[in-house]
């Protein structure tokens, strides 16, 4: 039995587990107050939309601004509050190409990801195609 625990204990050293617990405290303690705040602000993704051609599209300087301000994370949706062009969502394709273009601009600035959060308690509602669940009616 000794041997088994002394063998899982060294299991995360063998097969190379990371501490993301310390690898984020690095992180951390390298950062300003100015970053530190700018990472645990969470701005609305419709204030880096610019309309062109009736579509919606990422505003890259919208973007650097808030890279300036070391912004953590986005939130929401350009159909949280209206269709755009007859439609309530982009399809998974369109989502991911919105979210790249957002990541790598903080990521080549920053070398810090973003974190980006969509409510879907219910479905994907804002994802063409995607699974919708029903709210609870009692």
């Amino acid at each position: 039995m000794k041997v088994v625990v002394l063998a899982l204990a060294t299991l995360p050293y063998v097969t190379g587990v990371r501490d993301f617990n310390a690898e984020a405290k690095v992180i951390v303690d390298k950062m300003s107050i100015d970053k530190l705040i700018g990472q645990m602000t969470q701005v609305n993704i419709g204030y880096v939309f610019t309309d062109q051609n009736e579509n919606k599209v990422v505003n890259s300087s919208q973007v650097a601004d808030l890279v300036k301000h070391n912004i953590g994370s986005y939130l929401n949706s350009a159909f949280a509050t209206s269709t755009l062009d007859n439609s309530s969502g982009w399809n998974v394709t369109e989502w991911r190409s919105v979210i790249s273009q957002i990541q790598t601009k903080h990521f080549t600035e920053t070398g810090h990801p973003i974190i980006y959060g969509v409510d879907s308690v219910h479905g994907a509602t804002y994802v063409q195609n995607a699974v919708l669940f029903p709210h609870q009616i009692n």
